[in-house]
Parts: C-alpha cells; structure tokens; sequence
C-alpha cells in the first residue's frame, strides 16, 4: 500500500519483526529477488498501467509511484522494458487504437 513513499529495507524489515540482514536473506530466497529489486518492479508494474490508462505526465507518475526523479524512473523503465515511458505509452495508444 506504501510503495509509492520511500521504503528503507529496515522499515518492512521491522514491520514483521525480523532483522535487516534476516529479512534481506529470507526475502531473496523466497521470492528470487532482493527487496529493491522486487519493490522497483512493483513500481515500474504500476507506473506502466498509468502510462497505459492516463495521459498523466511522465515525470508525474514518477513521483506517483515512488521514484525519486524522473530521470531515474526513465532508466529503470528502460532498464527493464527494452523502451522509455514515452515509447511505451505512444506503443499502447497506438495499438489501442489499431483495428
């Protein structure tokens, strides 16, 4: 429910009542991932299904989705998704209205 404010590994860590590096371990093992790693796909998830239904600016759903510019949400996005926000939004509008 937070994902969109700064999240410090040892908050979600307290917040089940084990230590940073026990949780940093359990968290990896059981989801393949570490909790940044994870925490930035949830976000990228949800900046990508604004982008898809909004025509919120860029740099506004960075903020909106807990990135702390928009220069480094554009290379996370592009990071992960082979394109930027803005390719990847004009690939879905596109596509939306395509027969």
């Amino acid at each position: 429910m937070n994902y969109h404010k700064p999240i410090l590994l040892k908050e979600a860590a307290d917040l089940v009542y084990l230590s940073p590096s026990h949780f940093r371990r359990f968290f990896k093992e059981e989801t393949g991932l570490t909790f940044v790693e994870f925490l930035t796909d949830y976000r990228l998830e949800k900046s990508k299904h604004l982008l898809k239904i909004t025509s919120i600016p860029i740099e506004t759903i960075a903020n909106l989705t807990g990135f702390g510019s928009a220069a480094y949400f554009a290379t996370s996005f592009k990071r992960k998704e082979g394109q930027t926000p803005k390719e990847y939004r004009n690939m879905c509008t596109f596509s939306e209205t395509d027969p």
